[in-house]
């Protein structure tokens, strides 16, 4: 179970990540670079796990 501190933590990577995707044409491995994933796939299960959505399909909607 997550600490109040990391779940206020993980809620906003996950809005900062959310604007990085609606916000233009950033290729997914520059934001997972600029947010210190290890690649495009652990960030892809990260996003995914607190969304239900992909970070291709959230952009797309």
């Amino acid at each position: 179970m997550l600490t109040i501190m990391a779940r206020c933590c993980d809620d906003y990577v996950v809005l900062e990540l959310k604007v990085k995707l609606k916000s233009g044409n950033e290729s997914l491995q520059n934001i997972a670079d600029e947010f210190s994933f290890s690649d495009i796939a652990f960030m892809s299960k990260y996003f995914k796990s607190r969304t239900g959505l992909s970070p291709g399909v959230f952009r797309a909607s």
